[in-house]
């Protein structure tokens, strides 16, 4: 019996955490520029020396968005059954086992889950 099994809106409201903390690092960026400036090399934009600058900010909110995008597929899924987020299933025992202790699907398996569980959406 797996105890613990999460709520899918708990991997919703997640996914919605991470976009905002991603927002809330990108959001000064604009605040500084003028965002026609900073998205145009024709204004003297220079491209390698902002990601220079800022690599780890980039790199970040990078990570953030991904780890959005993951938690998102992961609602969506768990919305047909949290137990397909469970790697191995042969894994599963006759005792008490909690939802945590089993590794989740990588983020390829997440994306070809989300197709079949979309599939069989109406």
């Amino acid at each position: 019996m797996i105890e613990n099994i999460p709520n899918p809106k708990d991997f919703l409201h997640t996914s919605a955490e991470f976009l905002y903390e991603a927002f809330n690092i990108f959001i000064p960026f604009i605040d500084e520029h003028d965002p026609l400036i900073l998205f145009s090399g024709d204004n003297g934009f220079d491209e390698d020396e902002f990601i220079e600058e800022n690599k780890i900010k980039i790199g970040n909110m990078s990570l953030l968005i991904f780890s959005s995008i993951e938690n998102y597929l992961k609602y969506k899924i768990a919305l047909e059954s949290p137990l397909l987020l469970i790697e191995k299933l042969s894994n599963l025992q006759w005792k008490k086992m909690k939802f945590n202790d089993f590794y989740m699907h990588g983020f390829e398996d997440l994306l070809k889950l989300t197709r079949i569980t979309d599939k069989k959406s109406p």
